[in-house]
């Protein structure tokens, strides 16, 4: 893993959900696998359950995409890219996995979309 479980932890498991309300953060190897995972037990959709979600594949497409996604927990806003090798050596190589983030909507935006519907 790049930069070691402790860079993880403190730069990505500590500072996005402070600062951003994330409550799912994960990095997933190229075969979908969970190299790490960071989740708000209580809220966020379980990082199997992102893997099945068909987001990855379409990352190996895409390379970024946003959007509302419904888990099981209800619906989050989600962020999420490849990861790309980390220096001009590797260019043209295959991506190194792929970076999710999820947050839940906020039940106001929820309750003011339903209205609309």
């Amino acid at each position: 893993m790049p930069g070691g479980a402790e860079f993880w932890e403190s730069d990505f498991a500590r500072w996005l959900p402070s600062h951003y309300g994330s409550t799912l953060v994960v990095l997933f190897g190229r075969d979908g696998g969970t190299r790490f995972a960071w989740r708000d037990s209580l809220r966020a959709p379980r990082p199997e359950v992102v893997a099945r979600s068909g987001l990855l594949p379409l990352l190996d497409r895409a390379r970024i995409r946003t959007g509302i996604i419904a888990f099981p927990e209800g619906l989050f806003q989600v962020a999420a890219g490849v990861v790309v090798p980390d220096d001009s050596a590797h260019v043209g190589l295959p991506h190194r996995g792929y970076f999710v983030l999820a947050q839940p909507l906020a039940d106001s935006l929820v309750q003011r979309v339903s209205l609309d519907l």
